[in-house]
């Protein structure tokens, strides 16, 4: 078999979703070495940038085929829009093609596998600028036509898709993110800029639906009382990074707030089990990929109530109202109070903690499946 699969997401600002489909690439390939792969990508200067960074080292049956160009933005959507077939000639002929949101041009023949992350952008349209949502609407709303599969990352974003855009459960397969080896073997490694003062850690990039506003508020009040505990977040600027940063100082927490930006997959492994506890406050998630990774490190884990943090997280970890600092705050002082001792056996069985070839295994099931039909 051979099939295309677009990487446009590595040549964006790094988030989960760029690592779910660098990792879910990487390991179907690897569970199908009898198949060749043909990934795509369009970037500026900037964008291939980042794609160079984040690629790492491709299976030997992946073949990568980046475009380079001034204006990568527009030439993907003019693609992608033209109503007539353009993929083979970037990629040649394949039996199927795994498009995203960035990139989806009309094919000649053999099938099409969407990937679908979350609808933020379609539930919560407060959260993205106006052309962003318009952009990502175009996109969601012509997937009932233009996928022959559907994969979801989590039945949460499934029956979102099930019930905001129409399409059949049938045609839906649920392909759960994996955790990185590193992650279960990981040893504490804390940023040396604490010189060894305990933790609480977040992940996320720096904007309104990672709800950091609350966490900041309820970290203030547990600072209080605890003189020596820090506040580290890891995550990459966004639109609301100067917010967050504003936040910070109101809550008279400049000196005990520690924001590192973006951290490499090499690092963020000994940061997280380095940490008294994960606080995960999102609003809203397709998954929750930092949840699961502090769970197969051994790190305690608090996340908000969320229905995809529910599925990503199960029984064993700590819940919280995302609207609620003070109950926050008493969870996260119960925490450290506690110690790591204190996390539940029960996390490291729970069945999201899987690795990324259980992902590939699947990827690839559904990929058989569907050129098959």
């Amino acid at each position: 078999m051979r099939v295309g699969w677009d990487l446009t997401t590595l040549c964006m600002p790094a988030t989960g979703i760029g690592r779910y489909t660098r990792e879910t690439l990487y390991a179907t390939a690897r569970a199908r070495p009898d198949w060749e792969f043909v990934a795509v990508s369009f970037a500026g200067g900037e964008g291939t940038a980042r794609l160079r960074a984040s690629i790492g080292e491709l299976p030997p049956n992946v073949k990568h085929r980046h475009i380079k160009v001034p204006g990568a933005r527009f030439l993907r959507r003019g693609i992608s829009s033209a109503p007539f077939p353009t993929l083979e000639a970037i990629t040649g002929k394949v039996d199927a093609f795994v498009d995203s949101e960035w990139f989806h041009p009309r094919q000649a023949s053999g099938k099409r596998i969407s990937i679908v992350y979350d609808l933020g952008p379609l539930l919560h349209p407060e959260w993205v600028d106006e052309q962003t949502r318009r952009f990502h609407l175009r996109t969601l709303n012509s997937l009932k036509q233009r996928a022959d599969r559907i994969v979801c990352i989590s039945e949460a974003t499934a029956n979102d898709v099930v019930r905001e855009l129409g399409v059949d459960r049938e045609r839906i397969s649920i392909v759960y993110p994996g955790v990185d080896e590193a992650f279960f073997d990981a040893k504490p490694a804390p940023p040396a800029i604490l010189g060894g003062a305990p933790y609480v850690l977040a992940v996320g990039t720096l904007n309104e639906r990672k709800n950091l506003g609350v966490l900041i508020d309820a970290f203030a009040v547990v600072a209080k009382r605890n003189s020596e505990v820090q506040l580290v977040i890891v995550g990459s600027p966004d639109r609301d990074a100067e917010r967050i940063r504003r936040r910070i100082r109101e809550q008279g927490i400049e000196a005990r707030t520690t924001l590192l930006g973006f951290v490499s997959d090499v690092e963020l492994p000994g940061i997280v089990a380095g940490a008294s506890a994960l606080v995960f406050p999102s609003l809203f998630e397709g998954y929750g990929m930092p949840v699961t990774e502090a769970m197969a490190a051994g790190t305690p884990v608090l996340v908000s109530a969320d229905a995809s943090l529910d599925e990503a997280a199960g029984p064993a970890v700590g819940r919280f109202s995302p609207l609620d600092p003070d109950g926050l705050a008493r969870a996260i002082a119960a925490i450290l109070k506690r110690g790591r001792d204190g996390a539940s056996h029960l996390v490291r069985d729970h069945p999201t903690l899987r690795p990324w070839s259980r992902s590939g295994e699947d990827f690839a099931d559904v990929l058989a499946l569907t050129t098959r039909r």
